[in-house]
């Protein structure tokens, strides 16, 4: 009897560089299959994949610099992706303060604050901008000096990050959500795009435990 042995190993990984999510759109109240651009890490693990057992070899479908800039930092953040109104609306009927929420700690905190000094308007603005994590900015190689100037004009004041973040937010909202304003000042308007929908959907939380916009 001849027993044959076959071992199959991955020779060969086709990357594209973009992954399959379903993330929620609070201004359609609906979920939507997107592709959406792999992190860093991610793109690690699929070159892994390649040549486990023997030699084998990744082939990706994007440059280097879309790789450093676009990828990076491209996941998209937990708080977009998942439609947490049911979640809070479960909460407060069952008697839950909003610091009790299951949301980042330091994002509840915020919000709770910000009732107490009136000012829950840029908070939510903040708590957005810090939720698309560090994509907010990209910085061509061939143009470093003039994005480095563009950066640190938000913080003309000697003003720290957050506040920086907000005025990014409040300048690109005051030209009517501009594609050409984040252009040039190198902001990432996919990201500013997150930035806009999150924030959306904390306001509808917000104003669910009847903290007042203001």
């Amino acid at each position: 009897m001849l027993k044959l042995h076959r071992e199959f190993s991955m020779k060969y990984v086709v990357d594209p560089g973009f992954s399959k999510m379903k993330p929620y759109n609070p201004r359609t109240g609906m979920e939507s299959l997107l592709f959406t651009p792999i992190s860093k890490a991610s793109a690690t693990q699929r070159a892994g994949r390649a040549g486990r057992t023997s030699a084998g070899k990744c082939y990706r479908l994007y440059t280097a610099f879309n790789y450093k800039n676009d990828l990076e930092e491209s996941t998209v953040p937990e708080v977009q992706r998942t439609n947490l109104a049911s979640v809070v609306g479960e909460l407060t009927k069952a008697g839950r303060r909003m610091a009790e929420f299951p949301l980042d700690p330091m994002l509840s905190k915020m919000i709770v604050v910000s009732d107490k000094y009136k000012c829950s308007d840029e908070v939510i603005s903040i708590a957005a901008m810090l939720s698309v994590g560090g994509s907010v900015f990209y910085r061509p190689k061939d143009k470093q000096v003039h994005a480095d100037n563009a950066r640190m004009n938000f913080h003309v004041g000697n003003v720290g990050d957050h506040i920086a973040l907000l005025k990014v937010y409040s300048s690109w909202k005051e030209t009517n959500y501009s594609t050409q304003w984040c252009y040039e000042n190198y902001v990432q308007v996919r990201s500013m795009k997150r930035a806009r929908d999150i924030r959306d959907q904390l306001e509808g939380l917000v104003e669910r435990v009847e903290i007042e916009i203001s």
